[in-house]
């Protein structure tokens, strides 16, 4: 017995707005087309689902259970159709995500196949199921995956630097800890992943500015003396304005400056993804 989407769908959207009218307007259907519909589904499946009095109808326990397993059904089904595109999608080009920025910025200037990146950072939560959905064929992260299914391997270590004012004592240190940026301004772009948490917490009395995009960052720092913060993979004089000229680059020396970068992959796309990975790790900047 195959039961239609399309009743499966009614169902569910009688179970989340309570009535039949409010249900009926939700699916811009009228009222009594979808009295019909939840009748037909009651003689397809053989069972009561509702309980009908002159002025309310209601779901019965099994009307209940049904419209929770035709939620699930629906839910399943769309993950399905997605899983199967994405899949399919895979077959042109690499699609590769990251948790943090800077990889992905390094990756377009570098990489020598084509490849499409997603413009919103995952968490870490979010990469098992990114990567089991086939929406990337890597993931770019700052911890190992463990699991049955999925494959790490390091890629290299992104180490935080700060470019200071020429003017500015710090400048012409050889190197910085997090404890001589206190009481500092900085402009910082908003999409940075961990390193938000890491900055906050080392330079807490430090006033930053997020801003929502590199553009605007870029633009606001020709015009001021705010420190920015830039990596071994963004300081690439390609990627950045001239007015990077104007600002000294000083590492920052802490430990907590510097993080681990792993490349996550499902195990039997291996094949596919390793030697963009491979060039990806010999091209990865050490410094």
């Amino acid at each position: 017995m195959l039961i239609s989407n399309e009743l499966l769908e009614k169902l569910v959207a009688f179970k989340e707005y309570g009535t039949l009218a409010k249900a009926a307007e939700k699916l811009l259907v009228t009222q009594p087309t979808l009295t019909r519909s939840m009748q037909q589904l009651e003689d397809e499946l053989g069972v009561k689902l509702f309980n009908r009095t002159v002025n309310r109808i209601s779901l019965t326990a099994t009307g209940e259970l049904a419209a929770k397993r035709a939620k699930q059904l629906l839910e399943n089904n769309e993950l399905f159709v997605q899983s199967i595109q994405n899949f399919s999608a895979q077959t042109s080009s690499l699609n590769v995500s990251s948790t943090i920025p800077a990889p992905l910025i390094w990756l377009k200037l570098i990489a020598e196949r084509d490849f499409k990146n997603s413009p919103l950072l995952l968490t870490d939560k979010e990469i098992k199921n990114n990567l089991m959905a086939f929406q990337s064929d890597i993931v770019i992260s700052t911890k190992e995956i463990f699991s049955d299914n999925i494959s790490s391997i390091f890629l290299g270590k992104e180490h935080l630097k700060v470019l200071i004012d020429e003017n500015s004592p710090l400048a012409q240190k050889k190197s910085v800890t997090f404890k001589d940026l206190k009481d500092c301004s900085f402009l910082v772009y908003d999409q940075i992943g961990i390193w938000k948490n890491i900055i906050e917490k080392n330079i807490p009395s430090a006033n930053f500015m997020y801003q929502s995009s590199l553009e605007n960052l870029d633009t606001i720092s020709s015009s001021t003396n705010f420190i920015v913060f830039r990596s071994n993979l963004t300081i690439e004089k390609n990627y950045h304005n001239s007015n990077d000229a104007k600002r000294v680059l000083v590492p920052i020396e802490d430990e907590a400056a510097s993080i681990e970068c792993y490349g996550n992959y499902l195990n039997y796309n291996e094949d596919r993804v390793m030697p963009f990975i491979k060039d990806f790790i010999a091209k990865w900047p050490k410094e």
